[in-house]
């Protein structure tokens, strides 16, 4: 980013991630920190895309959104690179999504599917 954000854009942003991420957002400038306050801070944050910052149900749903784009997606000419490249990402931040679940969830979740791991 060339230029810093004002005050508008800075609480615009903080609403807009505090959305996605469907939690809290609280966005500081690294030179607005006071110095007693540093350690503090840096040691209570949460980078945005942790697994952490994001509960179970959001994760899946976050990853059913990008399976269901995907197929959205598959519905175009799958003879235009774009669109594979398009798909091919969704997918993969789906699979992402999951993949950040607690392990122990995740093996609820295929145990009840019916499926493990290294089994077709």
């Amino acid at each position: 980013m060339d230029q810093p954000l004002g005050p508008c854009d800075l609480a615009g942003l903080e609403m807009e991630l505090g959305s996605v991420l469907d939690t809290d957002v609280d966005l500081v400038p690294d030179t607005n920190i006071r110095p007693t306050m540093r350690e503090r801070i840096i040691s209570e944050a949460v980078p945005a895309m942790s697994p952490f910052s994001r509960t179970s149900s959001r994760l899946i749903t976050e990853a059913l959104e990008h399976f269901d784009i995907a197929i959205s997606h598959s519905e175009r000419d799958l003879s235009d690179q774009i669109v594979i490249d398009a798909i091919a990402m969704r997918l993969s931040a789906g699979v992402e999504a999951l993949g950040a679940l607690d392990p122990d969830i995740r093996a609820h979740l295929l145990a009840a599917s019916g499926r493990r791991c290294g089994n077709a």
